[in-house]
This record gives C-alpha cells, structure tokens and sequence, in this order.
C-alpha cells in the first residue's frame, strides 16, 4: 500500500490535471455550457457577439471557481493546527469522495446497459437545474442580435454576472470532485508549497472542454450533434469520474 501512495503521489500533478478535465466534462458543466449556447442561438446572436459573451461567461466561471478554490484550501491549511478536527474532516471527504465514485460506477454500469439519464444518480439537482434554465431565459430568451450591438458593454456585464451566479449553482455538482482534489492537494507537501499554481491548473483544466465546446460551436457544429456526440461517450465520462474518485479517496483514506 505505501508503494501504491507513493506512486500516486509520483503523479501527483497529472492527478490534479486528470481532475480538472474530467470535472469539466461532466454533465453538470456540460448540461451548463450546452444550455447557455441554445439560449445565444436562440437570441440569433452573431458570431463575434456570441463569442464575445461566449468568453465573459467562461472567464467568469474560472475566476469564481478559482476564488472559492482558494477560499476552500485556505480553510483546510486553518484547520490544520487542529490535528483531530483536520483529520475528521479528511476522513469524512475521503469517504465521500470513495462513495462518489461507487456512485459513478454505478452510473458507468447504467450507461452501459442503456438506461434513461433520468436514472443517473450524479448530476445536478432539479431545483438547481430549474434556476440556471430561468437565469438563461431571462437574460436571453427574448433578447436579439441588435439589443447587443446596442448594449454591447451591459450584454457582457450581465454574462460575467452570470458565470458567477452559475458557477455558484453549479458549484453543488462539480464542487464533488474539487473538494477532494484540494484535500489531495493539501496533502501532498509538494503540491501544498505551490497550491495555488495548481489551483489554476486545476481549472484551467476545468474550463479547457468548455473553452473547446465553444469554439467548435462557432465553427457551425450544432450544439444538438454535440450532445449527442457526449450521450454516445457518457459511459467513459462515468468511468473516468468513477477512477479519479476512488483514486482521491482511497489515497486520501490510507495517507491519514
């Protein structure tokens, strides 16, 4: 078992990189960004339009999520000095992180059998899913290509006001693999001197899928093919969610 942590920690930066691109893929950022597109095509928006709110919304989600990254792991390094409250608290995210992934792999075996997603059990909540669909539709539903030109500088306003109501919402579902990730990470004397390089590294990683979704979303892909294309691939996103989770938690469990 020592050689098995020992090795992990060996990979220690790919583990953060790893973690940060399949949290970007997961349903519950890309269920987010798929919605957010339909609703700029919806509004008829042109391409430079669209790309610019495009990269207001998308920045303001990895500045927010960065921010409450660091918030997080300024908290566990205060909590540290407590001994039995910092290794509670380990515990208690290396057990959820372990019943995630058996979660995950739950999902992975329903994907593979091909159940219906409304039987998935990680994703985003409805009543959360229900407030980000109404934030889209009011900003952009009945908004056109001209309210834009008109009111360029507001339009991107109110899309970075949205990538931080979003990512906060959104926070519930893709924070299940962020917080392990920053307890792997504030356990690792290597990673910890440098935490917050690989805070951005983290969501750089994060938001790379997103920022690629995006461009080929301009490049005329519709964003229907592209979900289709991400239905027909779920089953390896569950899988892959289901090793990184086990892999944080496990490590997390016997590094105690």
């Amino acid at each position: 078992m020592d050689l098995i942590l020992a090795r992990f920690k060996e990979f220690s930066p790919l583990v953060v990189v790893a973690a940060g691109l399949i949290d970007g893929i997961n349903p519950c950022a890309f269920t987010t960004l798929t919605l957010f597109i339909s609703y700029l095509t919806i509004a008829k928006y042109q391409k430079r339009q669209t790309a610019l709110v495009g990269i207001a919304f998308i920045l303001s989600m990895f500045m927010t999520y960065t921010l409450m990254g660091f918030g997080a792991f300024r908290l566990l390094q205060a909590m540290a000095i407590y001994d039995l409250v910092s290794r509670i608290l380990y515990l208690a995210v290396a057990i959820f992180a372990i019943i995630l992934g058996l979660i995950a792999l739950y999902d992975f075996i329903l994907s593979r059998q091909g159940r219906g997603k409304t039987e998935y059990k990680l994703g985003l909540p409805v009543f959360i899913r229900e407030r980000i669909h109404a934030a889209f539709r009011k900003e952009y539903h009945s908004s056109t290509s001209e309210d834009l030109s008109r009111n360029a500088v507001g339009a991107i306003i109110t899309a970075l006001m949205l990538g931080f109501f979003i990512a906060l919402l959104e926070g519930a579902c893709t924070g299940q693999l962020y917080l392990p990730t920053l307890v792997f990470v504030a356990q690792v004397p290597e990673l910890r001197i440098k935490a917050f390089s690989y805070l951005i590294l983290y969501n750089l990683m994060f938001i790379l899928p997103l920022i690629g979704i995006f461009l080929l979303v301009l490049l005329g892909v519709y964003s229907e093919k592209l979900s289709l294309f991400y239905r027909e691939h779920l089953d390896i996103i569950k899988l892959a969610l289901a090793i990184i989770f086990l892999g944080l938690g496990f490590f997390l469990l016997f590094n105690l």
